[in-house]
């Protein structure tokens, strides 16, 4: 790690600080997720029920589900899967020591500078909205606006947002569930990670409730290197993307001499710089 000044010095520490907190709180909402998932007695899906069925059956775990995203155990993947949940919803669970360890071995790189929070934050979010969406989609839980096909995540939130909105105006704090709660935090945390730039912000979460967590990955490419070239950084980074993209291909050491030789002239590194870099650069 880069040896840092007095006030980078105290700017790392208040984010480790925060980076703590952040597991711990994740950790916590965990458990709670957990017991309810196992406890509690939910509707069961029906093959071959109407859209209104579909929705009153997703909107029984929208408000808690996504806090177990970084903790899967054969448990709670088996009950989800008891649920009719899709392959394609549960890739998303990834768990979050591999997560630690791989924050850890980068922050162990001498030359790098980054803030941990800043990366746990963006992974988090990046695998909740994610998994989110794709549970949406997976039981077609599609719905019009502005003539145009969107899931109803994404309306619904529009209605939030325009009630936040009237809420601020009045100076008020309106009646929310926990759901709308949820939501409204991560605009807030999104709104401080842009400088409060309202806009941006809004932008970025109904990018997100599309399913587009590309200012997430952005975020990845938010570190400092001193001695070291950002190429390497960007081939650390790839068994982290690796790990947390599930929507793009990577090729493995073997796939990569066996279809991509010729583009990167046999250099599976140089294919894994360029790979990381394309995805933590697109806007």
């Amino acid at each position: 790690m880069i040896e840092l000044t007095k006030e980078l010095k105290l700017k790392y520490d208040t984010d480790v600080e925060l980076f703590n907190n952040q597991i711990f709180e994740l950790k916590a909402k965990s458990i709670i997720a957990k017991k309810r998932l196992l406890s509690e007695n939910f509707i069961p899906y029906k093959n071959g029920c109407i859209k209104e069925d579909k929705i009153k059956f997703v909107n029984q775990f929208i408000d808690f589900l996504s806090d177990l995203t970084l903790f899967p155990n054969d448990e709670i993947i088996n009950k989800l899967r008891e649920f009719k949940f899709a392959k394609n919803t549960l890739k998303w669970f990834v768990n979050l020591e591999e997560i630690l360890n791989e924050i850890n071995r980068l922050t162990n790189i001498d030359g790098l500078f980054f803030l941990p929070n800043s990366f746990l934050f963006a992974i988090t979010n990046h695998l909740k909205i994610k998994f989110t969406v794709n549970l949406i989609e997976d039981f077609e839980l599609n719905a019009d606006y502005n003539n145009s096909e969107t899931n109803i995540v994404f309306k619904d939130f529009v209605n939030r947002y325009k009630r936040r909105e009237y809420n601020e105006i009045k100076n008020q704090s309106g009646k929310m569930d926990d759901f709308e709660i949820e939501m409204n935090n991560l605009l807030d945390n999104i709104e401080i990670a842009t400088e409060n730039n309202k806009e941006l912000a809004n932008k970025i979460l109904l990018q997100s409730i599309k399913g587009n967590t590309s200012y997430y990955c952005t975020m990845l490419d938010l570190f400092h290197c001193k001695g070291i070239s950002r190429d390497k950084i960007y081939l650390e980074l790839f068994p982290l993307l690796n790990l947390i993209l599930k929507d793009y291909k990577f090729l493995s050491y073997e796939e990569f001499y066996e279809s991509e030789k010729n583009i990167y002239k046999s250099n599976y590194n140089r294919y894994k710089i360029a790979r990381v870099k394309k995805i933590i650069q697109k806007k």
